[in-house]
């Protein structure tokens, strides 16, 4: 009996001490709290709402405070709903190195997955803002998980090649040279 107390306690301990945050990926609907969300993505003419498996969404997150730069990718890609354009759904992701009942920053990142495997790699792709999450759940207790309530509208853009920024700046180069003759 005294072994069985013992360990439930440490399994307790362990699971309080090392225990992960989680929040509800989607960009619609309510969660903990009573709060809600509702972001829909828009594509780059910015009244089209994305409605195709083509287009992914990718969460990328941090403890409170890390800069965007920073953000890791957590979960995996999610896409989005043909039958809800602009939404996507997807069950609990936990957030690495954040506890739960903490905070997190929090950015979605969207993509045409025609255009690039990856966020990185898109050449059509946009972002929301940073922000800090509601205090995270414990994804064994789904009342708990919060929805990313901070979460706002983007659209996608379309991403110059790195070639393109080069002759553009040579073509203006060109053009300053030629002036001053």
């Amino acid at each position: 009996m005294k072994k069985s107390f013992l360990t439930l306690a440490l399994c307790a301990v362990t699971t309080i001490a090392f225990g992960q945050g989680a929040f509800d990926p989607t960009n619609i609907g309510s969660g903990a709290n009573s709060t809600s969300v509702n972001a829909p993505v828009f594509n780059v003419d910015m009244s089209t709402p994305l409605a195709s498996s083509v287009f992914k969404a990718q969460w990328y997150a941090g403890t409170v405070g890390t800069a965007e730069g920073s953000l890791q990718a957590i979960g995996t890609p999610l896409s989005f709903s043909s039958s809800f354009p602009g939404f996507f759904f997807g069950s609990a992701v936990t957030v690495s190195g954040v506890g739960i009942g903490q905070q997190a920053t929090l950015q979605l990142r969207a993509w045409d997955s025609s255009t690039g495997a990856t966020w990185e790699s898109a050449t059509v792709r946009g972002q929301s803002t940073t922000f800090t999450s509601p205090a995270l759940g414990d994804s064994f207790n789904p009342l708990t998980i919060p929805v990313a309530q901070g979460l706002t509208s983007f659209s996608l853009a379309v991403v110059p090649e790195p070639s393109t920024i080069a002759l553009g700046v040579l073509g203006g180069l060109a053009l300053l040279l030629r002036r001053r003759k």
